[in-house]
């Protein structure tokens, strides 16, 4: 396989997505390489070992007599459930999160959005309307145990969230990735 790499063109380029495979690419293969910036690869371990909480700078250390769960849902997911709404996948993710929480007083969930991007502008289905609608629906009944990050700012804040969890959901592959790179145990909801 190397070989073939190889002997492609020059003008083949070729983009990893993260700095250790990218690395060991062009060690292997002598072929140039570019590293495709995926948010959850991009974050340096040093600044992020240095925050205090999931909200960064903005926010009181969390104490650790709770259990952080951190949350990342896909908005999207609802589409390929036949007969779903968007409304209808907010109320199921509420009941299912309203359960969790009533089983539970020591869990706490960090809600974060990975995009804006809408599908239906009409219905604004996208994850940061999905995130404000779950704190919208949860904070009355669990006061002080909802967190909405919203949108993160960068990678390292996204990083540095993940540092604090305990568990997470997420629908967004690099939310997961970016918890497995700090050994936090993900739940995938996959869709494809």
């Amino acid at each position: 396989a190397i070989h073939c790499f190889q002997r492609l063109s020059s003008s083949v380029s070729f983009a990893l997505r993260d700095p250790d495979s990218t690395e060991r690419f062009i060690k292997t293969t002598s072929r140039k390489a570019t590293h495709a910036a995926d948010l959850a690869f991009l974050y340096s371990t040093a600044v992020a070992a240095h925050s205090t909480s999931p909200e960064c700078s903005t926010s009181p250390k969390l104490p650790r007599s709770h259990t952080y769960v951190g949350i990342a849902p896909n908005a999207f997911l609802y589409r390929y459930l036949p007969e779903w709404t968007f409304e209808k996948y907010i109320h199921a993710l509420f009941s299912a999160f309203h359960m969790l929480l009533e089983r539970d007083p020591c869990i706490h969930l960090i809600l974060l959005a990975h995009d804006a991007r809408t599908y239906d502008a009409e219905i604004d289905d996208n994850d940061l309307n999905l995130v404000n609608r779950l704190e919208d629906l949860l904070r009355n009944p669990f006061p002080g145990r909802i967190r909405n990050i919203g949108l993160p700012a960068s990678a390292d804040e996204v990083a540095t969230t993940c540092q604090h969890l305990d568990f997470s959901v997420s629908g967004r592959m690099h939310f997961s990735i970016a918890c497995l790179r700090e050994g936090i145990p993900t739940a995938c909801l996959e869709y494809q």
